[in-house]
């Protein structure tokens, strides 16, 4: 194609806009607030940039285009073999080193953040044997997804300050790209059609000089004048003007690079590792505990300060376009609270504080939580996951006893979530994978933990007949816990029949469905096309139940413990050259396809280095050493010292797969970072960090109320046993009027009220009963939560039954 540069770009309006690759070998910013930018490496480059907060990417991604106008053109991500490391420890600055295979130049880039001003700094300097030094000619091509958006792109040259910039723009954001020496020319195109590497793929050469490209998914190049040095700096900056954009580079661009990077490290390191020695029990000097510790930091939003994202990533971003905004940088308070949690086990109160009252202003007035949101808090999914009601929960716990509340009071987000706890337990609408709805054993053993913290800060506020209510309900969920996730009829591994299930299938919205980890068959997501989805519930296991003895809910060692690990072994285990590995769940689609091509709705679950870890928190609780664990952790970080969600967990290089390598999926998740960090604490500790004391005292020394049943409009009880209570509890004011002898007589008893929204009769089943218990309900006020609806004056038009045996 053989374009003049005098007129708009042709090729409107582009291809169909993709991200990048969701694995990352760097996440970086600037420690100072001031600057509310943040960008990411891959493959030797610059990937996306967030601005101006952590939820949203502006730029798809930046890298050099090197030719010599005659022979060769190179590509950075694609064709030059590339080297990272860190510019000073617990740094989020990077040196990159990109060479030429053939040797005849190298490329040295140190990449930071200008540390006041919203501007990612590249300095780069060009390395050439003698005879090439002057035949080169580097490029920079820039690719802007601004406001989360690859379409509706626009881009022109411009001068600011007597110098060529090139701007870009979308939807009130703009950013502008310069350059410390000078252009020697730029251009605007659309991808695919008319950008920059379209052109010099055709003659290695520069022959296009568009002035601008709108409306679409473009790219903008500029040739540089590398000076007589071949040292030079090129800035990236935001504005929601674009004389904010181009002052902002033009001032950044300013101030010797030099000391940019002294200012950026040195505000780096002014937070350093709270807590030194916790490096000290690392196997690598304490490489992966720094870099993790300044990535949790990073992955908390500086305009919404609390607010912690799972992942400045978009899991198989290659393959994913402005159909799929949210990638993982969002919100999901359970792994919010995981980050948060990590950093009290680094030291630092002043962070999990700040999550604490970002996670209550967040809060539904119902008490619940998003899926996960954007960081102002509009929902992005709409599912229920009750383990993130729950976690919020424990972490106010932690941070009162921690001393760290300072004048703030989580009393109500305490109540109101316990509260939501209470009306839409213990089936879960999704656990913690996102994908079933049922009993989980990791979901009840956060429920359970949640219940008991929202107790213990109750009764410290004098709150003491709440509190009694909460600890009955938790214990009514640990009495229940085998029952429900237990099967006595597992077929996984010859002689172990007895085990815990990945979870115990009950739709919502069908309250009579009892827990049946023996019968019933559980539905699978991600299935790749074809293949079967419905699975024996009792036949598909995960190691959620570890958490029952993270929070001392159970404890290690049992021989119910120990059986269902040896399942989970036997199915999901996977032996990598770093150390053990575990996937998920059997048959899990959510991974890269079998042939290692991007996850796009199906595929196969590889193994997650988090998983690691939480097996050696367990191993550590069963007095046992977890030393191969931590060396796995360390070796799964790799050469950025970031922790995937998924490595490959069989080697096919020639598919891409290296085995206990990243995956395609999302990296860094914070979860993992956090899951280390936590287990260093453990290690230097000699026990849990995460085991909470009441909930320990209460279910291992001893054990809580095991008489009680409990009948709820959300999850009808089938049974209760004889001697023991029937608990009948819904969320308004009632009348119940109840029989046990087939309505030859009756009772009429006023529901009383628990002070947590919800009220309750208590109905004794005497030793000798044998006939069900029959009830139905009278309303005395209007009651609407949530799908439930009743209007007061008005009998229910229902009886219902319980059995007794």
């Amino acid at each position: 194609m053989d374009f003049e540069g005098k007129n708009p770009a042709p090729g409107a309006p582009g291809i169909e806009p993709r991200w990048t690759a969701g694995a990352k070998d760097a996440v970086g910013t600037a420690y100072s607030v001031s600057n509310r930018l943040w960008y990411t490496l891959a493959d030797g480059i610059n990937t996306e940039v967030y601005y101006p907060t952590i939820d949203t990417p502006q730029v798809r991604d930046l890298q050099y285009l090197v030719s010599d106008g005659e022979t060769f053109f190179h590509e950075e991500k694609r064709d030059l073999p590339n080297e990272i490391s860190a510019l000073a420890d617990e740094t989020l600055g990077y040196r990159v080193v990109t060479r030429d295979p053939h040797g005849r130049y190298r490329i040295v880039k140190e990449i930071v953040a200008d540390p006041a001003r919203a501007c990612v700094l590249i300095h780069a300097r060009v390395e050439a044997d003698p005879g090439w030094r002057e035949r080169l000619q580097l490029y920079v091509l820039l690719a802007p997804h601004i406001e989360v958006a690859g379409r509706g792109n626009s881009a022109r040259r411009q001068q600011a300050a007597g110098k060529d910039v090139l701007v870009a723009w979308r939807a009130g954001t703009w950013l502008a790209l310069g350059v410390s020496t000078r252009f020697l020319a730029t251009s605007c195109g659309y991808v695919g059609y008319s950008d920059g590497w379209q052109d010099l793929r055709d003659n290695y050469r520069m022959d296009w000089t568009f002035p601008e490209a709108r409306d679409g998914n473009v790219a903008v190049t500029g040739r540089i004048d590398p000076g007589p040095d071949m040292e030079f700096t090129l800035g990236l900056a935001f504005g929601d003007r674009v004389h904010a954009a181009t002052t902002t580079l033009t001032q950044s661009l300013a101030v010797p690079f030099a000391r940019q990077r002294e200012a950026f490290v040195g505000q780096w390191h002014t937070v350093r590792l709270p807590i030194a020695d916790l490096a000290r029990r690392a196997g690598d000097g304490g490489r992966l505990a720094r870099a993790s510790h300044a990535l949790l930091l990073a992955h908390e939003d500086k305009t919404f300060k609390g607010a912690f994202v799972a992942s400045a990533s978009i899991p198989w971003g290659e393959a994913k376009g402005d159909e799929d905004l949210g990638g993982y940088h969002l919100v999901w308070t359970r792994d919010m609270v995981q980050s948060a949690t990590a950093l009290l086990a680094c030291g630092n109160v002043e962070a999990p504080r700040r999550a604490l009252v970002y996670l209550a202003v967040s809060q539904h007035a119902d008490g619940g939580f998003a899926q996960n949101f954007w960081l102002d808090g509009t929902p992005y999914w709409q599912g229920l996951q009750l383990d993130e009601v729950a976690f919020p929960l424990i972490l106010a716990w932690r941070v009162w006893k921690h001393g760290a509340l300072a004048d703030f009071d989580p009393l109500p987000m305490v109540r109101s979530g316990a509260a939501f706890l209470l009306r839409e337990g213990p089936s879960t609408a999704q656990e913690r994978w996102e994908e079933a709805s049922g009993y989980s054993p990791s979901t009840l053993a956060a429920a359970i933990a949640a219940l008991i913290c929202a107790a213990d800060l109750l009764r410290a506020r004098g709150l003491a007949r709440e509190a009694a209510y909460l600890e009955d309900h938790a214990d009514f969920i640990e009495s229940h816990l085998e029952r429900w996730t237990v099967t006595t009829m597992g077929e996984l591994v010859p002689g172990i029949p007895r085990h815990y299930v990945r979870i115990a299938p009950a739709a919502p919205g069908e309250p009579d469905v009892p827990a049946d980890p023996d019968h019933a068959w559980l539905a699978l997501a991600n299935r790749p096309p074809g293949s079967p989805w419905r699975f024996e519930a009792r036949n598909v296991v995960d190691a959620g139940f570890l958490e029952l003895v993270r929070y001392g809910v159970r404890a290690a060692g049992g021989d119910l413990m120990e059986d269902s690990l040896r399942v989970v072994d036997a199915v999901l285990r996977v032996d990598t050259p770093f150390g053990p590995c575990w996937r998920r769940y059997n048959h899990d689609g959510y991974g890269n396809r079998p042939d290692g091509g991007p996850y796009t709705g199906w595929g196969r679950g590889r193994a997650w280095p988090l998983l690691t870890g939480e097996r050696a928190h367990y191993e550590l609780a069963a007095g046992r050493d977890v030393a191969a664990y931590v060396r796995a952790l360390e070796g799964f970080g790799g050469r950025g010292a970031l922790l995937p969600e998924q490595v490959w967990d069989e080697d096919r290089p020639d598919d891409g797969m290296r085995l206990g390598m990243p995956t395609g999926s999302a990296m860094p998740l914070a979860w993992a970072h956090a899951e280390y960090l936590r287990l260093l604490r453990s290690i230097r500790d000699g026990e849990v960090f995460d085991r909470i004391a009441p909930v320990a005292g209460r279910y291992l020394a001893r054990r809580g109320r095991t008489d009680l049943e409990v009948w709820k409009p959300v999850r009808h009880a089938q049974r209760v046993a004889r001697g023991a209570t029937l608990r009948v509890q819904a969320p308004g004011a009632f009348r119940l009027r109840w029989t046990r002898d087939e309505w030859r007589s009756s009772s009429d008893t006023l529901a009383s009220d628990s002070g947590l929204g919800v009220r309750y009769v208590d109905i004794a089943i005497p030793p000798g009963q044998s006939g069900p218990v029959r009830f139905t309900f009278f309303w005395l006020e209007d009651v609407d939560v949530g799908a439930f609806r009743r209007t007061a004056g008005t009998w229910e038009g229902n009886d219902y039954s319980v059995a007794v045996g």
